[in-house]
């Protein structure tokens, strides 16, 4: 039988807070920063993730499934569209003062 949702966080936040607590976890804890991973696992560039969302979230949403981590960073979503509008300089984005696939640094 499989396990519930509610389970499988159990067990997850046991073998994060096992390795915090530097005790021996089931086994090691996946931790998964999803940013430019994300973006080069599905071929599209970092510029093309910031500036679609709903594809960018669906990417990411799949990534999970897959790996099946034991925490995650979710991705950085920034109003580019927005703030291209208003001619924000405080920022750069990709495809906005930086490299379309490089990793923004805020």
């Amino acid at each position: 039988m499989a396990k519930t949702a509610a389970e499988l966080y159990e067990e997850r936040k046991k073998r994060v807070l096992d390795a915090i607590a530097l005790k021996v976890p089931d086994r090691v804890p996946l931790y998964m920063p999803i940013s430019a991973f994300g973006a080069k696992y599905s071929g599209i560039t970092m510029k093309e993730a910031f500036e679609n969302a709903p594809k960018w979230h669906e990417i990411n949403e799949k990534l999970l499934l897959e790996y099946q981590p034991d925490s995650y960073m979710g991705p950085l979503i920034y109003d580019t569209g927005t703030n291209t509008v208003l001619g924000t300089k405080l920022y750069k984005w990709p495809g906005n003062g930086i490299d379309e696939n490089t990793v923004c640094r805020w």
